[in-house]
């Protein structure tokens, strides 16, 4: 008994982070001895994010002014710099503002994505309204013609997640760059730019709306009422059996007065008029302790015995996510305290529970929610036929209820078996 409550005990502090972290890090082997390397400017660099070329193994490192390619034994092979350099909010993508004064700006790094079917690099910075480059893989230093499409965050700390999967015209032919990004309001033209998104990887549509037509497309804005006081940080972006997640934080409703939590958005690749956003609140519980702000997750596969405690084999998938409870200071509900552990969901228990909620709204009860887009409506009796597992639902869904997943605590190191827990509350 005590050994499993020592164990559980450790998932309620930090050290859940450094679990979480060997479980996405890729081991390479490397000599026993510090890979150092030295530019010859003088300052300092931040990094901001990483990916590794699963085909050569080469490292690449997304850093404040700089992107970086490490080969596989960390040694450096190409430096790009990338600011900083004149800029300013109020100029427009295309950066033709002759009237507008401009600094020198940090290029924060916002999007580190390879693409593997066409062998290159997309990185999205913070300058120019979070402007791209396409950079070949195996030298960053060589680009395709500048795309001028605002993609990413503007600003040094506003979100953006990006991710390739299956998406409109011809999935699962066709790939499309997912994109989610937090609002800033730093500028004139972050309108422009949508909260969720699916961008096109064909050449003449790069990073373009992958589908749109008069009155739908492949993204989301959030309405002009709320922008401003209702953000949502992304977290992680994945994909798995024909739909695309982003996981949040955001408010419980757009009043001011709700608290912050987690939720889980998912778009069916299918989709090319996102008739299919659907949203439902991730909770993360032990003891009655609620731990509502995810900080970082990763998706992979389980081992044999957790997957026969999940119910899935091992060759499904399976979120991991590290989540802190909230600072009580004042009206902050967004910051995140010390205290910090870990859950582990089923995708195929999270898929289950998006098509309840579904099947639940169509069945005329509760509210579509997602008054941050759209004004809410009560749901309207549908006639629907039976969703089959992992397929897309025709008709429009685009609502939110109040159906929470869960995971359970104890099966994560003490494996304990016991069915998963829902509810819903109108």
């Amino acid at each position: 008994m005590r050994k499993r409550e020592k164990r559980r005990r450790c998932l309620l502090t930090p050290c859940a982070v450094t679990v979480l972290f060997l479980l996405v890090t890729t081991v390479h082997q490397v000599s026993a001895s510090v890979v150092n390397f030295t530019r010859s400017e003088t300052e300092t660099s931040k990094f901001n994010r990483l990916t590794i070329d699963r085909n050569s193994g080469r490292v690449f490192v997304g850093a404040v002014n700089w992107i970086y390619q490490l080969l596989p034994n960390l040694q450096l092979e190409v430096a790009e710099r990338t600011g900083p350099q004149e800029d300013s909010p109020d100029c427009p993508v295309t950066r033709e503002c002759p009237s507008i004064v401009t600094k020198p700006t940090d290029s924060i790094n916002k999007v580190l994505v390879i693409d593997y079917i066409q062998g290159r690099l997309i990185t999205c910075g913070s300058l120019f309204q979070g402007l791209c480059f396409i950079r070949k893989l195996s030298n960053i230093s060589i680009t395709d013609p500048l795309v001028n499409e605002p993609v990413a965050a503007n600003n040094n700390t506003a979100s953006t997640v990006a991710f390739i999967a299956p998406g409109p015209p011809n999935p699962p032919t066709t790939h499309v760059l997912y994109v989610g990004v937090s609002y800033t309001g730093n500028g004139p033209y972050r309108t422009d730019v949508p909260a969720v998104c699916s961008r096109s990887l064909e050449p003449g549509k790069m990073l373009s709306i992958a589908a749109a037509s008069v009155t739908t497309a492949t993204r989301i804005l959030v309405n002009t009422l709320a922008r401003e006081r209702y953000p949502i940080n992304y977290i992680y972006g994945f994909h798995s059996r024909g739909f695309s997640y982003f996981l949040t934080t955001q408010k419980r409703s757009i009043e001011n007065q709700y608290p912050f939590v987690s939720k889980l958005i998912r778009i069916c690749h299918k989709d090319p008029d996102y008739y299919s956003y659907t949203e439902i609140p991730i909770e993360c519980r032990l003891d009655n302790v609620d731990y509502n702000l995810v900080q970082a997750a990763f998706l992979g596969n389980p081992g044999s015995e957790l997957a026969n405690e999940l119910g899935v084999s091992a060759q499904d998938d399976v979120l991991y996510a590290v989540f802190s409870q909230s600072k009580n200071d004042s009206d902050v509900y967004d910051r995140a305290s010390a205290k910090s552990g870990l859950c582990v969901y089923s995708l195929r228990a999270i898929h289950r529970q998006f098509t309840k909620n579904i099947q639940h709204c169509f069945s005329g009860n509760g509210d579509r929610g997602l008054d941050f887009i759209n004004p809410s409506m009560k749901c309207v009796h549908t006639k629907l036929q039976a969703i089959a597992p992992f397929t897309c639902v025709q008709q429009a869904i685009f609502g939110y209820c109040f159906r929470a997943v869960r995971a359970k605590w104890n099966f994560i190191l003490n494996l304990a078996s016991r069915d998963w827990s829902q509810t819903c509350s109108q």
